[in-house]
């Protein structure tokens, strides 16, 4: 049973038809929806994907982020962009993939399993990893179709100071954000990686137009009530900690408003106990977590 056949048992793979390509030490994992635009015949293993070249939107030693254009199929499905992002594991940090689905492989999951609570995101259509012959993954991407006029949520709210009618608007995505959190959590689907970064705004004429949910490689069904508690008091807590320190944090209040009723069956009081506590942690408030970001600071600072 593969990495990603063990995910699919926990119920973390969304119940979906992909269509899987493997060679030697590679797979491939494509969107049914996508599907007829990568016949095997252009498309037929890891390293057709891996070689599309295009405009680079991001590029650092581990990570790197191109538009690319995929290829038209009929006059009704022109060409198309997309986003190729590709993550590499050099020397010895791949050791901690063993065993586990590639990290972009859980993203295009992740996506699927947020749109199937109808939170919108971005469209995942393919993913793919190269392993090592130990079963290390040396390298993966994962493509999505580009969305246009996206803002981060962050960048957003800081745009946003001082404007007409701000208060109304940002409160308002608030309260949408708070539903769309609430519908996860109702199905016990939690993102644990939620935040002002990964939360993007639609724009239409540089008006806000809705949410959109990206780079969610961590999302997964937890379903005992401990864990349960713990990841909402995660997810909640990273939004409020990365909002509040961009905004007023009275226009939180929306997002409770929002999410309404706690889907775990707690008081109003106890998730709002939960999301101070989970912010704390995001925001390296407690002495557990600042220790633990101090260690990861200094192993990075040594790998640099």
């Amino acid at each position: 049973m593969t990495s990603e056949q063990q995910n699919s048992s926990n119920g973390n793979v969304p119940d979906l038809n992909y269509v899987i390509r493997r060679s030697g030490q590679t797979n491939t994992y494509i969107a049914p929806r996508a599907a007829f635009r990568f016949p095997e015949s252009t498309f037929p293993d890891y390293d057709a994907f891996d070689s599309l070249t295009g405009e680079s939107m991001k590029q650092e030693i581990r990570t790197t982020i191109q538009r690319v254009a995929l290829p038209g199929v009929s006059d009704d499905e022109p060409e198309m962009d997309g986003v190729l992002k590709i993550y590499r594991y050099p020397g010895l940090t791949g050791l901690r993939t063993w065993g586990q689905p590639s990290k972009a492989t859980r993203e295009l999951f992740g996506l699927a399993l947020c749109q199937a609570c109808s939170f919108p995101s971005v469209e995942g259509m393919a993913s793919g990893a190269r392993r090592s012959p130990w079963g290390f993954v040396a390298e993966c991407f994962i493509l999505t179709r580009l969305e246009p006029d996206l803002t981060a949520l962050r960048d957003w709210l800081e745009s946003m100071q001082g404007k007409p009618d701000a208060t109304s608007i940002i409160e308002g995505a608030l309260q949408e954000l708070g539903q769309y959190m609430k519908a996860c959590h109702a199905e016990r689907l939690f993102i644990l990686s939620p935040n002002a970064k990964n939360v993007h705004v639609r724009l239409a004429s540089g008006r806000y137009a809705g949410l959109v949910l990206l780079d969610v490689p961590y999302a997964r069904h937890i379903h005992a009530d401990a864990g349960a508690r713990w990841a909402q008091g995660r997810d909640l807590g990273a939004l409020y900690g990365s909002i509040v320190k961009r905004t007023d944090p009275n226009h939180f209040e929306a997002f409770y408003a929002g999410y309404g009723d706690d889907p775990m069956g707690d008081s109003p009081e106890q998730l709002r106990k939960r999301t101070q506590r989970g912010a704390e942690t995001f925001l390296h408030q407690t002495p557990l977590s600042r220790a633990l970001s101090g260690i990861r600071r200094g192993f990075l600072g040594n790998k640099r």
